[in-house]
């Protein structure tokens, strides 16, 4: 990555809210039938009617039917299926 992609890169997030700037775990829901989430640090359980992702300080819970984890990484992952709820638990 060059240098001058690097500095417009740091630029951008100076201008993000705070909370935007933290590690906490951050969810896009995209309908009731995706989910990409960032900043995560595990997956404690992984059933086709939850899903429960561990963050820094809390757990994500995720309930649905045919939930799959189409992808992950060391720093995002995205899930599919039909999403009934999530909430948080410490």
């Amino acid at each position: 990555m060059s240098k001058k992609k690097l500095r417009i890169s740091h630029t951008i997030t100076e201008h993000f809210p705070e909370c935007l700037n933290t590690t906490d775990v951050k969810v896009i829901m995209i309908g009731n039938h995706e989910l990409l989430i960032e900043n995560y640090c595990g997956i404690g359980e992984y059933l086709e009617q939850k899903i429960v992702v561990r963050g820094r300080n809390r757990k994500l819970i995720i309930e649905g039917d045919n939930l799959l984890i189409e992808y992950y990484s060391k720093y995002d992952l995205k899930i599919s299926g039909i999403l009934h709820s999530l909430r948080w638990n410490s």
